[in-house]
């Protein structure tokens, strides 16, 4: 029965923790779940860092790209030609 009444509150506890979260985003004093931040994440910081140690990833970055924009402009030889009005 103890174990029972620890699951409970422990998750009570996260609830209310949940629910203080949220009343906070709604007051403008963090992001919690509903808003998403508009600074930069630490992802680009380690882009740059990146660019900085590895000169020659930007071109790689930018090979994979175009790569990416000409396999999704080319039409799979499995699909049939489309009919052209006339």
């Amino acid at each position: 029965m103890g174990w029972i009444l620890v699951v409970v509150s422990v998750c009570g506890g996260l609830f209310l923790l949940d629910q203080l979260g949220l009343w906070a985003e709604r007051h403008g004093w963090i992001y919690w779940r509903k808003k998403r931040s508009k600074c930069v994440g630490s992802g680009a910081m380690f882009a740059v860092a990146a660019d900085i140690y590895q000169p020659n990833r930007a071109l790689y970055v930018q090979e994979m790209e175009s790569k990416r924009i000409v396999r999704l402009q080319t039409p799979s030889p499995d699909l049939p030609p489309e009919d052209k009005p006339s």
